[in-house]
């Protein structure tokens, strides 16, 4: 519980500062990458109640291959990450816990507060990847309010708000007061393009700039 709290702690008081960039990856790619952090966050939790029973004995094989299924996971999820500043540090970090775990071989509080550790990165990378989905989506309506292709807009501004939806879904409940807050602003904007209410792309572009400061900062200055 202690290292939950101090690594929550740091990613929360980190994503409190303004992210600059919003450019980096397709919504697909996105979403894609969080199916794959999913996965490897929910055998991560599993490895590590399987590893507390199993203190001071050596790693078995079947832990070895729970570790190494959240690499492959994490692995995938790198491939497809690009860079992304929100992703990739974490991803990396991820991946060195694992490594260090493997080395140690034995189940040691080390390696369960290693794995615990790599467990909420995931967590919070998670959550990441549904929004950056989300702010995906709000710049391709950018795009298409920009072009007056309004039912285009209306379509990618819902599905902006159906990847919030999923980064709450994932456990953002620290802000999901916010994002239900944007989720209704850009609900807003929606209804306003269908009804050919004229509507700038600023109003849009302030909900990327909403959304994008909330992103965890995951496996920096570690």
């Amino acid at each position: 519980m202690n290292q939950f709290t101090r690594v929550l702690t740091v990613t929360l008081a980190a994503a409190l500062f303004a992210a600059p960039a919003f450019a980096g990856l397709s919504a697909k790619s996105a979403h894609d990458i969080g199916g794959q952090v999913t996965s490897a966050y929910l055998t991560t939790t599993q490895v590590e109640r399987q590893m507390a029973d199993l203190k001071g004995k050596p790693m078995t094989g079947e832990l070895m291959n729970g570790l190494a299924a959240i690499d492959r996971s994490a692995a995938a999820a790198t491939a497809l990450a690009n860079n992304h500043a929100h992703l990739q540090p974490g991803l990396d970090h991820v991946r060195a816990v694992l490594r260090m775990v493997k080395e140690d071989g034995k189940v040691s509080d080390k390696s369960i507060g290693l794995v615990g550790e790599a467990s909420i990165e995931l967590y919070a990378l998670m959550v990441n990847a549904a929004i950056i989905e989300a702010e995906a989506h709000l710049n391709s309506a950018v795009d298409a309010l920009k072009k007056d292709k309004r039912q285009d807009v209306v379509f990618y501004l819902k599905q902006a708000n159906v990847a919030m939806a999923t980064a709450n879904e994932r456990g953002a409940y620290h802000i999901q007061n916010d994002l239900e807050e944007i989720e209704a602003a850009v609900a807003t904007i929606s209804d306003k393009v269908s009804a050919n209410v004229p509507v700038s792309a600023d109003a849009i572009e302030e909900r990327i700039a909403e959304i994008n400061s909330h992103l965890f900062h995951v496996g920096e200055g570690e």
